[in-house]
């Protein structure tokens, strides 16, 4: 869906808002008021999981795609404080 469709961030950007979601579901289950009903917070907790997953099903096999278009010479390059290194130089 993200090549034939969606732009790949386009895709990374609905993915987190769907994870995003899914983690309100899940903190909504979790408030005091909730946990009083037990089926109720069980089942809000699987829809807020199951968003989750939905969420970071779409995010996880794109955001390597995204870095994999960074290096654009197919070198590279890692900085820290001391150093510059490239790997195979």
């Amino acid at each position: 869906m993200a090549d034939t469709r969606w732009v790949r961030l386009k895709t990374i950007y609905y993915a987190i808002a769907v994870a995003m979601l899914g983690h309100i579901i899940m903190i909504i289950a979790a408030v005091p008021g909730v946990i009083e009903h037990e089926s109720g917070a069980l089942a809000c907790f699987s829809v807020g999981l199951i968003f989750f997953g939905i969420g970071v099903g779409g995010f996880k096999p794109n955001v390597s795609l995204v870095f994999d278009s960074f290096s654009i010479y197919g070198v590279l390059t890692i900085y820290s404080r001391s150093r510059r290194f490239t790997p195979n130089s």
